[in-house]
């Protein structure tokens, strides 16, 4: 990215979002069996696998991680399913996801973000989230994963 931006979470802050959202999850989904962290394409899919690793060392539930990058798989009867994205900002591509996801029998459908942009054009809100930042239309907020040991969220 070459445009100016402005550091919003470091490396430190963002472990620290994951470990409480993986707690939030669990004391949510306390008599769940069956957990399923759902990544939505690649940075969201990053987000997911963070959460998921937090959140098996903490729960007794079968916890898997899936990675929706290509299509929903049709079997989740019964399975409480998180959904996480790196950033949510007009609920598009999650909303995409969701009803596939109700149509293969999920019990619970719940989202997970790392940032929460408060730009909605569809029904979807974020559940579990690390910030929730008002931000205008021209601005962006970017997580650099490029290096997992010094992750970043910016507003660009």
């Amino acid at each position: 990215m070459t445009a100016a931006r402005t550091n919003i979470l470091n490396h430190k802050q963002i472990n620290q979002m994951i470990i409480r959202m993986a707690y939030q999850v669990y004391e949510s989904n306390m008599d769940a069996s069956d957990i399923v962290i759902a990544g939505v394409a690649e940075r969201g899919g990053f987000i997911g696998e963070l959460l998921f690793k937090a959140l098996k060392e903490i729960s007794p539930a079968k916890v898997n991680y899936i990675s929706l990058n290509d299509a929903v798989p049709k079997d989740f009867k019964g399975k409480t399913v998180v959904l996480t994205d790196d950033v949510l900002n007009t609920g598009a591509t999650l909303i995409n996801i969701m009803g596939p996801l109700v149509n293969a029998g999920v019990v619970k459908l719940e989202v997970a973000v790392l940032a929460d942009r408060n730009h909605r054009l569809f029904p979807v809100h974020a559940d579990y989230k690390g910030i929730s930042m008002a931000t205008t239309l021209q601005e962006h907020i970017f997580f650099d994963n490029s290096n997992s040991d010094d992750l970043q969220l910016y507003l660009v």
